[in-house]
């Protein structure tokens, strides 16, 4: 008894498994009763050895886990990169406005990005235009598919979209702002300057990170 107990709390949660318990416990009550019947004590020791002599020749059942572990994280990250292609979009619309509105174009907005990567050079030509571009989606995307990763873990982090999203935009300002950008060659010339702090952060917290959680929420 202690046995069928044991296949009962390992594999309550498998079908397959479920399956091979139940024809155990069959054999098990079948072999009780032929043994009753014909007034023959079969000793459990008997039984058991009896039992596992005949399953033992079933083959291996898979497990569905590893195909759903799989599948989860599929879906987390096509989430993830949705999210954050979006909200990348999304984020540019109150940065480009802002920075007009500061006499900066849109094209030195881009060549910021890129500055950290190449220094100076990202202000001359198209290069750093296209690779600020490129990284402006990076930094957006990455951030995105680590959330909906903790969201496919965590179902409290969707619940509370609201309040993940805009942690999540705190957490990737001072990260790039404190962690990123210091060891990097980023760098501006006079006549282009970074956005001020405090609308910057906002921008981070309602531009970047909310959307993205509220996305990977709908998803």
């Amino acid at each position: 008894m202690v046995i069928l107990v044991r296949f009962r709390g390992v594999f309550d949660n498998n079908l397959l498994i479920k399956q091979e318990f139940l024809k155990r416990v069959q054999l098990f009550t079948l072999l009780s009763t032929t043994g009753q019947r014909s007034g023959v004590h079969i000793p459990p020791s008997l039984m058991r050895k009896q039992i596992m002599k005949t399953t033992d020749t079933m083959p291996d059942l898979p497990s569905t886990r590893p195909a759903n572990s799989q599948g989860s994280f599929a879906r987390a990250l096509t989430r993830g990169t949705t999210a954050g292609v979006a909200a990348g979009f999304i984020v540019l619309v109150p940065v480009l406005i802002l920075q007009l509105a500061r006499g900066i174009g849109v094209i030195p907005e881009m060549q910021l990005a890129a500055s950290s990567l190449i220094g100076m050079a990202a202000y001359e030509g198209t290069t750093g235009l296209i690779l600020g571009t490129l990284l402006h989606f990076f930094v957006s995307i990455v951030p995105a598919i680590a959330y909906a990763l903790v969201a496919s873990r965590l179902p409290v982090v969707k619940r509370l979209a609201w309040l993940g999203g805009l942690l999540l935009g705190i957490i990737v300002f001072f990260f790039m702002g404190f962690v990123v950008l210091p060891h990097s060659a980023f760098i501006t010339p006079p006549s282009v300057s970074p956005m001020p702090f405090l609308p910057a952060l906002l921008i981070h917290m309602f531009g970047l990170g909310l959307p993205i959680a509220l996305i990977v929420r709908r998803g």
